[in-house]
């Protein structure tokens, strides 16, 4: 199954803004989308740290 990175990151960021461990942000992603691939998921991050980086929320 394909997930969208944008779709994904908003997971991540929020976990990120919350301050939650990043092992728990995994966990989280991982259920949440069960069967994402590698590369979509390193981009999701990419895409979340920029985000939180120039200010986003989630």
């Amino acid at each position: 199954m394909h997930y969208h990175p944008t779709t994904v990151s908003s997971l991540i960021m929020r976990g990120l803004i919350d301050q939650v461990d990043m092992e728990d942000v995994e966990d989280q992603v991982r259920t949440q989308f069960p069967e994402i691939d590698r590369h979509t998921l390193w981009e999701s991050y990419n895409i979340a740290l920029l985000a939180v980086t120039l200010g986003g929320e989630a």
